[in-house]
């Protein structure tokens, strides 16, 4: 069978989410079948590209949408994926179509099976700009509606996905994203963590988060917790936040600038994949707020890691850590810090939290993931 994918999500020069489920994902695909070939569409990631062989053949979509402005080159990328794409699809004549984005092509002589990560654009107000929205809203109706398999992350945002649109529930299906289980884990390495967490100016002990700096993070309520705990004198624990900038971080710098604990508070900036596990399992505590998650990868990671986690109870979170981390309401600040305090002051329930979240990370793999997503795209196949 020959798959065609449209793998534009990876092409992030600083991953986030999304673009780490597609590149695992593939990574993952690649290494489990040999027995399907694959043609892969991205724009310019030298990570799929190196990965390019005979039964794995990367291609670039027109470099031109990478070098446009913001507010027009998602218009021109959309001209091509509806026209000179589909010429592209007719000469390769593909068995199956995977996008990893929230969109479809007009192509229609295969099945088409296409990802919604999550509805929080169109749940979560203010979440993400006003234009993003509208844009958001539009594909991933038609990609909802013309999909033959729609695949989320996780059941909250399926069960989202099915109230918004619709939908008949055998349509959308969950394929849990996973780890990287060479890179995160529990053992330390004193030597070579000290020297990452020295190249980030970061000094035990503290706390972290790790996210996109956008309003949907909730990291001006951790701050506002933080402060708490650091007035009542309870931990020594500085809080290190880290992650890229995003739209309309501003507040959260403003916020970071002139809080009272400013001196205890360390924006790393955007951490490449390879230094998150030092700073993951030195940590001790893990804490996302978020008020709305797809699925939330980084609790997972930080789980891999033997880090004790605390996260929010809303969404998809509750499915990633279960019973092994604490759940507290996101937007309650003084439940926020409590939990925090309780964490941090107590040696036995890290080591507890920290054996607990051990076990649940193995319930996800990447391989798992590349497996489930292969069974359901043979499955529309016929094959």
């Amino acid at each position: 069978m020959r798959i065609v994918v449209n793998a534009t999500v990876t092409s992030q020069r600083e991953k986030t989410g999304i673009a780490t489920f597609g590149t695992n994902l593939l990574k993952a695909l690649k290494e489990l079948d040999g027995v399907h070939s694959y043609c892969v569409f991205t724009l310019n990631d030298s990570d799929l590209e190196k990965m390019s062989n005979r039964e794995f053949d990367v291609h670039n979509f027109p470099g031109v949408f990478r070098l446009l402005p913001v507010e027009f080159s998602w218009i021109c990328w959309y001209l091509w994926h509806y026209t000179g794409f589909n010429l592209q699809l007719r000469s390769i004549k593909p068995d199956a179509y995977l996008s990893l984005d929230f969109s479809l092509p007009s192509y229609k002589n295969c099945p088409r099976v296409g990802m919604v990560y999550d509805l929080t654009p169109l749940l979560l107000e203010g979440a993400y700009p006003e234009r993003f929205k509208t844009r958001y809203k539009m594909q991933v109706a038609h990609a909802v509606k013309n999909a033959d398999r729609v695949i989320t992350i996780s059941q909250s945002a399926r069960k989202d996905i099915l109230e918004y649109f619709g939908v008949d529930s055998q349509k959308v299906e969950v394929v849990y994203p996973g780890f990287d289980d060479n890179l995160f884990t529990a053992a330390k390495d004193p030597g070579t963590d000290k020297k990452i967490l020295d190249r980030y100016g970061i000094g035990y002990p503290y706390m972290l988060f790790i996210g996109a700096l956008e309003p949907k993070k909730n990291i001006i309520r951790l701050i506002d917790a933080f402060e708490k705990v650091k007035k009542g004198g309870c931990i020594p624990h500085r809080l290190v936040i880290g992650g890229k900038r995003s739209w309309n971080d501003a507040a959260i710098f403003e916020k970071i600038t002139t809080s009272t604990m400013r001196s205890e508070i360390n924006y790393a900036g955007y951490l490449p994949n390879q230094d998150l596990p030092a700073l993951m399992r030195n940590a001790d505590l893990f804490i996302f707020p978020s008020l709305n998650e797809g699925f939330g990868i980084p609790p997972l990671e930080a789980m891999a890691c033997g880090t004790p986690v605390i996260t929010s109870t809303v969404s998809s979170l509750p499915e990633v850590v279960a019973d092994a981390g604490i759940l507290i309401d996101p937007y309650n600040v003084e439940e926020m810090a409590a939990a925090i305090i309780r964490v941090l002051s107590s040696d036995d329930l890290r080591q507890a939290m920290g054996r607990k979240g051990l076990e649940r990370a193995k319930l996800f793999s990447w391989r798992k993931a590349a497996h489930d997503m292969l069974k359901i795209i043979s499955e529309v196949s016929g094959r």
